[in-house]
Parts: structure tokens; sequence; C-alpha cells
């Protein structure tokens, strides 16, 4: 992730959520109190998760439209489709960003 991000300065940070709820950030921030806190209470939520608190990768959007996108587009070399979401306001930079969203299997 870090080499990633050195090479291309237009990434602000990179994120990676795994199925087994693991969550893992480039750059590493240990102060989390201006990451939202997600109430997992959607339909589409396994139900180990309904109900939880905190940031739960799984829950996001994010997440849950990359699982998507491979599951009905397809899995070539361990990767799901790329998704890019609508330009939005960071919470962190207060800047128009957008986010890219990928599976990827091992």
């Amino acid at each position: 992730m870090r080499a990633l991000a050195i090479s291309k300065p237009s990434i602000q940070a990179i994120y990676a959520g795994f199925s087994d709820f693991g969550f893992r950030r480039y750059p590493y921030v240990f102060d989390d109190t201006s990451r939202t806190q997600t109430f997992c209470n959607e339909s589409y939520i396994p139900a180990e998760l309904q109900g939880k608190i905190g940031f739960i990768p799984a829950c996001r959007s994010w997440y849950q439209e990359a699982l998507m996108s491979a599951s009905t587009v397809g899995v070539a070399d361990a990767l799901g489709p790329a998704k890019f979401s609508l330009p939005f306001i960071s919470a962190i930079t207060k800047r128009v960003t957008t986010t890219t969203s990928q599976a990827f299997f091992t």
C-alpha cells in the first residue's frame, strides 16, 4: 500500500477491508476519531454484523459494491473490476475526492 501511495501523489489514502472484518489504512492514523462510525443494519449485511457499531469495512457501500461487481462481472487474476464513486467532499481533507473500490481475492 505504501509503495502505491508514494508512486501516485494524487492518492490521499488507501483503505483495505477484509472479510474477517480486519482493516488497514495507509498512511496509518492512530487517532481515528475522524472516521465515521457506522451502525450496521442494512439487509445486505451478513447476520453477524447486524447491529454492530464502529468502522466496519463490510458495512460500507464501497466494500459491498466491490464484492457485488466481482460477482456479476467476474474475477480476473484474483481482482474484481474497479468501481469509481461520484465526487464528494472528503470528511478528512475537506476537498473534492472520489474513491475507487476493487475486490481482491487470495
